[in-house]
This record gives C-alpha cells, sequence and structure tokens, in this order.
C-alpha cells in the first residue's frame, strides 16, 4: 500500500509539472517551485518574466529579481518553451476581441431587425397625453419604439446583408484563426464544405502538435526539472525522461487476450491501459 501511494505521488508530481509546461505555451510562461516534495505555480500575476522580477505585492512595491537567487534553477524552475515568440493567449486577443465586437454588433442587429421598432405618430403637444403614449409603447413589449410628429418620418438605412450574414462569416473566420493558433488545424467547423479527407489530414496534423507538445515536455524535463531534483536529492543523477511512443490499443488488447490464458498480467498494467477495474481473475 505505501508503495502504491508512493507511486501515486510521483506520478501527480510529474503530471502538474508536465501540465505546467503545456501552459507555458499559452501564457509565454511557467514559474514553479518545489516545496516539501510538491510543485506549486507561482501565480502570474505576481510575476515580471521579461525582466525576471517576482512582485510579492502585485498592486505596487518593490520586486525581487528572483533569476538572481540561489533556489532559482535548485528550488524555483522557470519555463520559457519559446522565448521570441507570444504566448498562444496573446496571439489570439485581436481575435477574440474582434469576435466580441462581431457578437455585439450581430445581438443589436438582431434586436432591430429581428423586432422592429414601433412608431406612434400624433400631433398632440399635451404633455399629459404625450406621458400616456409613451408608457403604452413601454408596456407593449421590449421592442424599441418612437413617438414623433405626424409630419415626420423615420427610416432605417438597408445592410449589405439582411440576415446578419456578414457577422456570422466574420465569427467564423475568428473561431478558425484562434483554432490554428492552438490546434494549427481547424477540425469540424465547416459542415457544408468539409470532408472525410480534409479531417482525416487536420487529425493528423494535430497529432503533429501532440508530438511536437510531448517533445517540448520530454525537453524541459531533461534540461530543467531532472537536474534540479537531482541537485535536490530527490533522484539520482544521470536519470532521464523518455516518453514512451503511443501504442495501438486495439492491437495491443488482441495481444493482451492471447496471452490471459498462459500467463498473469497485473491488473494494475490492465486499468493503467485499457481504463478497465480489474479485481480478480475468474478460474473456470
Amino acid at each position: 500500500m505505501n508503495r502504491r501511494r508512493r507511486i501515486s505521488k510521483t506520478k501527480a508530481f510529474f503530471e502538474t509539472i508536465g501540465a505546467y509546461i503545456v501552459e507555458s505555451l499559452f501564457y509565454d510562461y511557467s514559474e514553479m517551485e518545489i516545496v516539501n516534495g510538491k510543485v506549486v505555480l507561482i501565480p502570474r500575476k505576481h510575476l515580471e518574466s521579461s525582466q525576471g522580477i517576482f512582485y510579492p505585492d502585485c498592486y505596487g512595491g518593490s520586486g525581487i529579481k528572483y533569476r538572481e537567487l540561489r533556489e532559482y534553477g535548485n528550488t524555483i524552475l522557470e519555463v520559457y518553451p519559446k522565448p521570441n515568440e507570444l504566448g498562444y493567449i496573446n496571439r489570439a486577443v485581436p481575435y477574440v476581441l474582434i469576435k466580441k465586437f462581431a457578437l455585439s454588433c450581430w445581438s443589436e442587429f438582431c434586436e432591430i431587425f429581428g423586432m422592429p421598432p414601433r412608431i406612434l405618430k400624433t400631433n398632440t403637444a399635451d404633455n399629459e397625453m404625450l406621458n400616456r403614449a409613451e408608457n403604452m409603447m413601454k408596456e407593449i413589449g421590449s421592442a424599441a419604439y418612437a413617438i414623433i410628429d405626424t409630419s415626420e418620418d423615420i427610416n432605417f438605412g438597408q445592410t449589405v446583408s439582411t440576415d446578419g450574414t456578414i457577422y456570422e462569416k466574420l465569427i467564423s473566420k475568428c473561431d478558425g484563426q484562434i483554432s490554428l493558433i492552438n490546434l494549427s488545424a481547424v477540425l469540424g467547423q465547416d459542415t457544408v464544405n468539409g470532408n472525410y479527407s480534409k479531417e482525416e489530414s487536420c487529425a493528423k496534423l494535430l497529432d503533429d502538435v501532440v508530438a511536437s507538445d510531448k517533445k517540448l515536455v520530454e525537453s524541459i524535463f531533461n534540461t530543467v526539472v531532472i537536474p534540479a531534483m537531482a541537485k535536490n536529492g530527490l533522484i539520482k543523477k544521470g536519470v532521464f525522461l523518455r516518453i514512451a511512443k503511443a501504442k495501438g490499443i486495439e492491437s495491443l488488447w488482441s495481444k493482451t487476450v492471447q496471452a490471459l490464458p498462459y500467463y498473469e498480467i497485473e491488473p494494475q498494467w490492465i486499468k493503467d491501459t485499457f481504463g478497465i477495474e480489474v479485481t480478480k481473475r475468474i478460474h473456470n
């Protein structure tokens, strides 16, 4: 039981660091600290990564140049995957803002043309009658309304598209650009012109992105994390991380089934590999 508990803690430790390494692609960097055998992410709002300064009080005050501390590289670990490039989030900001603007405009378009405004014409100058007319227009519904003189008129300019397609295209374009930043492909978006070969090519490209992220995690572990753990005596020197290639689950399951009559297979391995809870073997 103690051995399993240690394995679980070690697994959680490495998985947490791996998650922070992947997050660094989105935020441009990640700053971590090893405290009592656990890894803690230093809040990014307290950091000025370009200057290497940590601000205990993010609302002001003096900062600490953490790269000059003796803990830096030992218990304080910094991940900077692409120093000369912005993180995914910063690169996506323009498209997010444009998308929000387009949604706002589309909402206003629907409000104006989806619920046509009501117009009441009157030539009265009696304030009491005008107030009663305005209250009546308010209570009829939520659409916009106007009270004008019988000699006045209101006209609405014609838009390029009367059904809001222009906003839909702009939003779809922004979604596509955000997807390209994150996944290097646009998957499952074009339901009109999409086809299987296109989606298959995008899925293969996504696999390449995942493989690239794995190489990044492997590189950061071997150059930053593991050397720091060795300095702290958490692991032996000379250890390195190698991420195993993905196995074909169907082929592996077939081989496992064929081996079951002849060999005892570790239940924990079956659970970790196939996600199947195994309790005991049933003997015929």
